[in-house]
């Protein structure tokens, strides 16, 4: 498995071990409750919204339609979306109406739902791993490399760049969304 998210109030696992399927479990008895196939390529990446509404999933490919939302309560398509490289990062904002992607040409774009709207486009100095919305929406977090990068959503900027040395995989905001956490290892 390469990656997971959590959905319709935690009693779904989403999964893919690169696949040209979504696995979706439940959580209560642990079976298999549906595949959804992706029919164009591979996922390379997945994310859940909060109230389990929607879920999405990057393709490994490149070019249209790569990213795709998935209306989880109507159980069909919702939306798809145009990432330039491979998407190797998908958070929700905390209401769920908005997308954020990092890919592998080292991009970070916001997408609105609701229009399909491209809202925000920024670049990291490498391929972007790992994005989080902060709990109030505002802000985005990339993680890439030893980069880690704050956007100001608002404004459109970047608010924040910091370096960990320590090589961190992860990374989450707290809750009252002041801190970002990180995890890794040292060399």
């Amino acid at each position: 498995v390469e990656s997971v998210a959590f959905t319709l109030k935690d009693r779904f696992v989403l999964g893919h071990g690169g696949t040209k399927e979504l696995a979706v479990w439940d959580v209560r008895d642990g079976r298999l409750a549906n595949r959804l196939p992706t029919g164009k390529s591979y996922i390379s990446s997945v994310a859940a919204s909060a109230d389990g509404e929607f879920i999405a999933w990057g393709l490994r490919t490149t070019g249209s339609e790569n990213l795709l939302v998935w209306d989880a309560v109507r159980r069909r398509g919702f939306r798809s979306l145009t990432s330039a490289a491979v998407v190797s990062a998908l958070a929700f904002s905390p209401e769920g109406r908005r997308l954020v992607a990092g890919d592998d040409s080292r991009k970070v774009t916001c997408w609105d739902l609701t229009t399909g709207n491209q809202l925000f486009q920024g670049l990291a100095s490498y391929a972007v791993r790992q994005v989080a919305f902060s709990p109030n929406g505002r802000h985005i977090a990339t993680l890439a490399s030893t980069d880690l990068r704050i956007w100001d959503l608002v404004r459109g900027t970047m608010a924040h760049q910091l370096v960990d040395s320590n090589s961190p995989t992860s990374m989450a905001f707290l809750a009252d969304g002041n801190h970002l956490v990180t995890a890794g290892y040292r060399h």
